[in-house]
Formats: C-alpha cells, sequence, structure tokens
C-alpha cells in the first residue's frame, strides 16, 4: 500500500460554489489530493467528487492485480 497515491496534490477542475460570493463559479481550478476531495468536497460539484473516487477504485485495483501477480 504504500505505493497508493490519492494523496498526492492534483488539478481538481469543475463548477464550484464559492461561499464567500454565494454563486457558482462555471469553472474553478484548484490544487487538491483525490484524498481531500472525497473527505472535504468544498463545494466541488459531484462530478469532480465522482472522478476523484474513479481514480481511488481504479489505482486500488491496479495495485492488488500487481500484487497477484
Amino acid at each position: 500500500m504504500n505505493l497508493f497515491k490519492w494523496n498526492e496534490s492534483k488539478e481538481q477542475a469543475g463548477s464550484f460554489w464559492n461561499s464567500s460570493t454565494g454563486e457558482i463559479e462555471k469553472y474553478h481550478r484548484e490544487i487538491r489530493s483525490d484524498r481531500s476531495i472525497i473527505n472535504n468536497p468544498g463545494g466541488f460539484e459531484n462530478r469532480v467528487a465522482v472522478e476523484a473516487l474513479c481514480r481511488i477504485v481504479s489505482e486500488l485495483v491496479k495495485l492488488e492485480e500487481d500484487r497477484n501477480t
């Protein structure tokens, strides 16, 4: 599991709720890890969280496959 990279920072992009203006920013970029997105979506649209979750699951499947070969 030491190869699990869900904590690495990545550029995340999508619609984002800006709580200071009370409006949705149509396109927003932010550097966050997949772990951070899953644990605290912080206003990102659901699609961004689902993409992060899919990357995490994909990485776990690959690690498990590599372990069994």
